[in-house]
């Protein structure tokens, strides 16, 4: 097993970099540089969208390119590693085991010498290196998808089975997305063989030694399909550019993001013809370059995107409008043929899916498609039903929204009067104060109309009473202690929200299906959706009176948005005029309804009512019907069990007011 210190990655540190120049050279007087010969420069400025740029601000980007050549590469032997400056030899993490040896797989002698020339080629890239180890593996040859190219595959099944696996994971493909949204301009470098920069070190070269026809040979660089390959990956990419991450950039495993302002300034120009927002985006992505080289990594010049304004990312488009439904994705599913069995029935479910986030009532419409899934195809029929669920997904597929990324600065300029809570819903809650906090750390006023609140390093639940905050808890299965204490703050403590602008809203309507929900931002005085949501209910749940269906289904709208609105003030946008009373008034202790309230007191949020006839987005996403084959990701009221019991106490909160 390796030592884990000496795994221990070093700074990437570069130094302070001078100004861009405001006047730089005619694109039509380019000296080629290095790697960077005219032919290719023009290659990657043929990924710039016509009219996009200036021809001034494209001689800009070409000078930062021509300038950083070193962190391009167009071929093997260009081809970039990650420097033994910062990156420890990677060794791999193995249990202790017998070598194995595995019989070769024959090479087509269409393609023989062809793959004779590649090994050769790695080889003089130092990919691979002569081996006299007693392990063997094997190689075996690929199409490359869409070309007549050929890729080469080492077979480490039998090196994984030895393996022990790394925890890491790369980031989450929504949260990644989404950091890239509302940019106006991007760019995207793909690190070129990313995996060959990772040199191996040599004391566990030997058990990739695989078996081919110019000699056993050994790895030199992190195998593909490895098993840790794309954790350790991500890690070194991320540790290249982490000083850039999330304001500038981010990358995900070998495919680094880079961004632009968020505002165009007014097209305002720093010299003529050269915008601001263009030249603080040359300045962000000269920087980037500078860490390639000196991290010794380089990015593929062939599939380097150098400027635009929507970015294809991780199979999603982002631009400064908002969040898009990937139009190759959208285009597969208006163009899917009819299904003739189960499985293409699932396929197509499997592939519409990806767009549930952008499409409203999704589970209500593919309803007739979700039964057919539980037939076999014995008895496999497509009626009517189910193409016109068909129809209807391909229809909004075509017309998905544009969803928005939540601007928490919107917030923070326009908050709320009083503070937002201070213990996050999901984590441990803090012991008890031995004494009552002081005066000047209760950080809620008396007159803020949203009463329950935590003071810090306390089990406590303060309710202000103008100009009284009353304090209570209960401990365990002790006594309740009940304080009142007169507080006076100054009036100039309370933040009044001006106006509704950047008001996050989540709008909830439960029936006895389940509960659907739309988180939203307003805009301009426009409701504006980033997010849509529902569930269903199971049979116990299902039986639930209409009010407190009602409460249940804010509670699980706030589970699931947890991590999006805990910290802030929203509003609860409902057609229910009784929450307000019934949040207010929660009835037993140990009543169901009385857990969920407690829930929803470590949320900042107003209730609004909603006519029906305004609500019916909300409402459409409420009124599925659960499904055999439906999946909750968790039961909730498990979830709040565990939730509770973090705690040592259960706390009920009496008259609060939203």
């Amino acid at each position: 097993m390796p030592d884990p210190a000496g795994q221990v990655f070093k700074p990437v540190i570069i130094p302070t970099l001078p100004p861009l120049s405001l006047d730089p050279p005619l694109l039509a007087n380019f000296v080629p540089t290095g790697r960077l010969t005219r032919e290719r420069l023009d290659s990657i400025l043929q990924t710039v969208p016509a009219d996009f740029l200036t021809p001034r601000e494209i001689d800009l980007l070409a000078e930062v390119l021509r300038n950083r050549n070193q962190a391009l590469a167009f071929e093997d032997a260009e081809r970039g590693t990650f420097s033994d400056k910062y990156y420890p030899d990677y060794e791999l993490p193995v249990i202790e085991h017998t070598p194995w040896v595995q019989e070769p797989i024959r090479i087509p002698k269409a393609i023989e010498e062809t793959v004779r020339n590649m090994l050769k080629t790695q080889v003089a890239a130092k990919k691979y290196e002569p081996s006299t180890a007693s392990y063997r593996s094997r190689l075996f040859a690929v199409s490359k998808k869409g070309s007549d190219k050929i890729r080469l595959i080492q077979d480490v099944q039998e090196l994984n089975k030895v393996t022990v696996r790394d925890a890491g994971l790369p980031p989450r493909l929504d949260d990644f997305a989404e950091g890239f949204v509302g940019r106006v301009i991007y760019g995207l470098a793909d690190l070129f063989a990313g995996y060959d920069g990772r040199r191996m070190a040599i004391k566990s070269r030997p058990m990739t030694t695989f078996s081919c026809m110019i000699g056993p040979l050994r790895s030199c660089a992190l195998p593909q399909g490895a098993t840790n390959s794309v954790p350790k990956f991500q890690r070194c990419s991320t540790h290249a550019i982490v000083e850039e991450i999330p304001n500038n950039g981010n990358v995900f495993i070998d495919d680094v993001g880079i961004m632009g302002p968020a505002d165009w300034y007014d097209q305002r120009e720093v010299v003529p013809q050269i915008r601001q927002a263009v030249y603080e985006y040359a300045t962000v992505l000269d920087r980037f370059l500078v860490r390639f080289i000196t991290a010794g990594i380089t990015a593929s010049g062939k599939k380097m995107v150098l400027a635009t304004p929507k970015l294809n990312i991780v199979g999603t488009i982002v631009s400064h409008e908002g969040w898009h439904l990937e139009h190759g994705l959208a285009s597969k599913i208006v163009k899917w043929p009819r299904p003739t069995s189960v499985t293409d029935v699932r396929s197509f479910l499997g592939t519409a899916g990806v767009g549930r986030k952008w499409i409203k009532n999704f589970a209500l419409i593919a309803k007739p498609l979700t039964l057919l899934t539980r037939m076999t195809d014995s008895e496999f029929f497509f009626d009517d039903g189910a193409v016109d669920a068909m129809e209807a997904l391909k229809d909004r597929v075509s017309a998905a929204p544009i969803l928005v990324k939540i601007d928490y600065t919107m917030y923070s300029t326009r908050a709320a009067s009083g503070s937002r809570p201070l213990i996050p819903p999901d984590s441990a809650l803090p012991p008890p104060a031995s004494v009552l906090p002081p005066p000047a750390s209760v950080l809620v006023p008396p007159d803020s109309p949203f009463l329950h609140r935590r003071i810090p390093d306390s089990r406590l639940i303060v309710a202000p009473r103008a100009p009284h905050i009353t304090i209570q808890f209960l401990q365990g299965k002790g006594s309740l202690d009940l304080f009142s204490l007169d507080l006076p703050l100054p009036a100039s403590y309370v933040l009044p929200r001006a106006s509704d602008d950047g008001l996050v809203v989540v709008a909830v309507d439960s029936c006895t299906n389940g509960a659907g929900w739309i988180l939203q931002q307003i805009s301009n005085r426009e409701k504006r959706p980033a997010l849509f949501g529902s569930v269903t209910f199971n049979e116990v749940e299902s039986r639930y009176s209409q009010p407190k269906c009602e409460l249940y289904g804010v509670f699980r709208a706030v589970k699931d948005l947890r991590h999006r609105i805990w910290g802030i003030h929203f509003r609860i946008d409902a057609d229910a005029k009784f929450l307000t009373e019934m949040i207010k008034n929660p009835d037993l202790p140990n009543a169901p309804m009385t857990r969920w309230v407690s829930y929803l007191s470590l949320f900042d949020f107003t209730i609004n009512h909603v006519p029906a006839l305004s609500h019916k987005a909300a409402d459409g996403l409420s009124r599925r019907k659960r499904s055999p084959d439906d999946s909750d990701d968790e039961d909730a009221e498990k979830y709040l069990d565990s939730f509770v019991n973090k705690s040592t106490y259960v706390h009920r909160v009496q008259r609060t007011i939203f």
